[in-house]
């Protein structure tokens, strides 16, 4: 499988896992609609609105560059794909509310094939807000 093939798949799965754990796709809301959301917002990281920093919380996913392939018969059979998922807030990820949101994550990427990696919380003061990473990983054929 070529990356550009595995990322597609996986793009299309991660934006499913977040809408079905109960997040909302923010990439083509407007203004007034992402001030009225009650959900978690989430969209690809390149395209973040300014808007969301004022939400209490939102989450963006990107695609770094690295990944292997494991070939076979001259041809990629699996791609790894990894996907960092930015979770922001205005709390600290030691309140119950954001700790639940990262379980939920973490059980909803785990559920559907993923292996989950955490890194610690970090706080943006350029931006006032906490920042909890998480990277995946997952084989597609």
């Amino acid at each position: 499988m070529r990356t550009i093939e595995a990322r597609k798949k996986c793009r299309k799965e991660i934006i499913s896992i977040l809408k079905n754990a109960g997040l909302k796709e923010g990439i083509g809301l407007s203004d007034k609609e992402i001030d009225e959301a009650k959900e978690t917002l989430f969209w690809h990281g390149v395209v973040r609105n300014p808007k969301a920093r004022n939400k209490t919380n939102y989450v963006a996913y990107y695609f770094p560059t690295s990944q292997y392939s494991i070939v076979a018969d001259n041809s990629d059979f699996l791609k790894e794909v990894i996907v960092a998922i930015d979770v922001f807030s205005k709390k600290s990820f030691d309140s119950k509310d954001n700790l639940d949101l990262l379980e939920l994550l973490e059980n909803s990427f785990i559920d559907n094939g993923y292996e989950v990696e955490f890194a610690d919380e970090i706080f943006e003061s350029e931006t006032s807000l906490f920042h909890y990473p998480l990277t995946l990983y997952k084989l597609f054929s």
